[in-house]
């Protein structure tokens, strides 16, 4: 929670990507949202989704635009924030997804549990859940949704790229 700001006197909250969380450059960039994959990685595109209200009577989803720390194996790789797209390049392997809200009250989050194959894109979104009928902290579940025709989504996004030095200690689990 390092990363977070905030102001006890006002109530609010900057929501910032860390510190060491550069822009992409903009070759980069452009090279990401062509949609080729390095060879011999697996590419991951995760950017902020939805929050879904199934409960509610008169709107049931809306845009989820808290930032969000990114994990991979439990390490922190990244934030993304409204209108970002992090772009993580993994060998192939067994992962487990992973994100925490930057908020006052984070809340429980299920992890997803992804095998992911050589030359292959994956876009994952951060979602919530409310459930109106389950008292806190228990009323709230985050968890990712993968994307279908997510290049089409990711190309108006700022790319942003992970820390290179926790990506370096991701490793595929053995499964």
């Amino acid at each position: 929670m390092a990363a977070l700001q905030g102001s006890c006197a006002t109530g609010t909250l900057n929501k910032i990507a860390p510190a060491h969380q550069a822009l992409a450059a903009e070759e980069w960039s452009t090279a990401v949202k062509s949609g080729v994959v390095p060879v011999g990685k697996s590419r991951v595109y995760v950017f902020l989704g939805h929050w879904h209200f199934p409960e509610a009577q008169f709107f049931k989803v809306t845009a989820n635009l808290n930032a969000a720390d990114i994990y991979a194996n439990q390490i922190n790789i990244g934030g993304v924030n409204p209108g970002e797209c992090l772009v993580i390049d993994l060998p192939p392997g067994f992962y487990s997804f992973d994100w925490l809200e930057r908020s006052r009250y984070p809340y429980a989050t299920i992890p997803l549990k992804k095998t992911l194959a050589a030359g292959e894109a994956y876009f994952l979104s951060v979602e919530r859940d409310q459930r109106l009928s389950r008292p806190p902290p228990d009323s709230v579940v985050g968890y990712f949704m993968e994307q279908q025709g997510g290049l089409s989504i990711v190309k108006p996004m700022t790319i942003v790229l992970p820390d290179a030095s926790a990506v370096d200690r991701v490793m595929p689990d053995v499964r």
